[in-house]
């Protein structure tokens, strides 16, 4: 037990860990970022998806984009 105590010190003198507030901002950017590119997703691949009706299938891409958000709230 001793050995983990110092072991942790030790990592929070060489700044091993940041802090919960920084973590959160990361991964909110993170976040953030890949929730822009799947709201993007279906104008990108519409038209490569169904050629003859890229609106039928943009909207069923759309609607699994926001079940996947959903889920994921």
């Amino acid at each position: 037990m001793a050995l983990e105590r110092e072991l942790h010190a030790r990592n929070i003198a060489a700044k091993e860990y940041i802090k919960t507030q920084t973590a959160i901002e990361r991964f909110g950017r993170v976040v953030l970022s890949i929730r822009n590119e799947l709201t993007q997703l279906s104008t990108k691949i519409a038209v490569k998806a169904n050629p003859d009706s890229p609106g039928t299938a943009m909207k069923a891409i759309d609607v699994e984009i926001t079940n996947i958000l959903n889920r994921l709230s």
